[in-house]
């Protein structure tokens, strides 16, 4: 995995959570929303509340290189709470008051994935990564599989809901304003980011081409939210790099769903 990979696949981890987290806060403050319905809070707070004590357990795994596993009795559990977003997926789209819910779960997603992608990779941001950090957390994607899998799964899932919730309220006359926004320009990187991410991540990184498969739906999926969410330009970008990203892939079934999601992000 080359530097400009592995920033890709950094920022998309941090940016998405954080740009709708805004929006939700942008459409209270003008008075926009509609009452809480009860559901979604209890889970979410549990993964919450499970990624604080796993990130707790995992200190010093920058410098160690060592994260507690799936299979580990304590911290199992816990990864489970955090990346077991069915009781989102598995129902009706929630209303868009529940859009805080919804992206504090991808927050905990995103911070306990990261620690899987960094471990051992030191000081490594984004922003400043070297070539042995970047080759580093191409290691990880190997070495911690099972758990970066769980962790892409997730955050494309939660991403896929967040960028419809966004999307309906978006289409909701009157539902807009400067500070809306100022935070819907921020979904709209963050999201473009993740599934630019996603993208050099399943392509680019040396992941097993079973695994690359594997998460390869969770992809597809997230394309006709984003087509509905994103700018023209996203879209563009996007179907650019899946397509690229397509015709690079000695993986036919890879390369058949990188085709399938550059379509219908674009709207094709």
């Amino acid at each position: 995995m080359n530097l400009k990979t592995a920033s890709i696949v950094l920022v998309g981890v941090a940016l998405a959570g954080a740009g709708a987290w805004q929006v939700v806060h942008g459409l209270h403050e003008a008075g926009i929303g509609r009452p809480k319905v009860a559901g979604l809070e209890t889970a979410s707070a549990a993964a919450h509340r499970a990624a604080d004590k796993f990130l707790v357990m995992a200190t010093g795994s920058r410098s160690s290189g060592q994260v507690p596993r799936l299979g580990d009795p304590a911290a199992g559990p816990l990864l489970d709470a955090v990346f077991d977003v069915r009781p989102v997926l598995g129902r009706p789209l929630p209303p868009f008051s529940q859009v805080d819910a919804v992206t504090d779960w991808l927050k905990s997603v995103a911070e306990v994935g990261q620690t899987y992608l960094l471990a051992g990779a030191g000081d490594a941001t984004a922003e400043s990564l070297s070539a042995e950090q970047a080759q580093k957390i191409d290691d990880n994607i190997s070495a911690y599989a099972p758990e970066v899998g769980r962790f892409m799964d997730a955050d494309l899932g939660l991403t896929r809901v967040v960028a419809a919730m966004t999307a309906a309220e978006v289409e909701r006359p009157g539902s807009m304003n400067p500070t809306t926004n100022s935070g819907l320009e921020k979904v709209r990187s963050g999201i473009t980011q993740t599934l630019s991410g996603a993208i050099s991540t399943l392509t680019e990184s040396s992941a097993a081409d079973a695994w690359r498969e594997a998460r390869m739906p969770a992809l597809v999926a997230t394309a006709g939210p984003a087509h509905r969410l994103l700018a023209a330009d996203q879209q563009a970008a996007l179907k650019s790099e899946a397509l690229q990203a397509a015709r690079t892939t000695s993986d036919a079934k890879v390369k058949q769903s990188l085709a399938e999601f550059a379509s219908a992000v674009a709207g094709g």
